[in-house]
C-alpha cells in the first residue's frame, strides 16, 4: 500500500466512524421523562390488590424499549424496573419486581401485561460501552 492509499483508507475510516457516531448520537438523543421513579410507584400502587405498607425501590436505570401496547405496530416506550416489598400480614413479606411501561411520559402498562416481549432499544451509551 503506497501513501496515497493509506491516506485515503484513513480518511474512508474516519468519515465511517463520524457515521456510525452521529447515527448512534440522534437515536441516542432521547432523554427519559422526568420522575419516572415516583410515577411508576403511583401506578404500580394502583394495581396492587393492598398497598398498605409498600415499599418501593427503582431497581434499574430507565431503558429504551419497543412494545406492542396494542395489537399492531410496536412503538417506542420507556422502561424503569422497580422492587417491591410488602407486609403481608400474618404471611409474611412478599417481594416483586415490576417492570413499568412508559408512552408519551405517562405509565401505561406493566410488561406483564403484555402478551409480547419487549425488545430495548440499543442507545449511544450502550454503543460506547462496547
Amino acid at each position: 500500500m503506497n501513501k496515497k492509499q493509506g491516506l485515503f483508507a484513513a480518511a474512508m475510516l474516519s468519515a465511517g466512524l463520524m457515521m456510525v457516531s452521529t447515527a448512534a448520537s440522534a437515536q441516542g438523543a432521547a432523554r427519559a421523562p422526568s420522575n419516572l421513579g415516583n410515577k411508576a410507584e403511583q401506578y404500580i400502587s394502583t394495581r396492587l390488590a393492598d398497598d398498605r405498607g409498600a415499599r418501593y425501590r427503582v431497581a434499574s436505570q430507565p431503558y429504551q424499549v419497543k412494545a406492542e401496547l396494542r395489537r399492531g405496530q410496536p412503538v417506542d416506550c420507556w422502561a424503569l424496573d422497580v422492587r417491591v416489598r410488602s407486609d403481608l400480614g400474618s404471611a409474611g413479606r412478599g417481594a416483586d419486581t415490576y417492570t413499568v411501561l412508559f408512552h408519551n411520559g405517562r405509565a401505561v402498562a406493566l410488561k406483564r401485561d403484555l402478551r409480547t416481549r419487549i425488545v430495548k432499544v440499543r442507545t449511544e451509551q450502550r454503543l460506547a460501552s462496547n
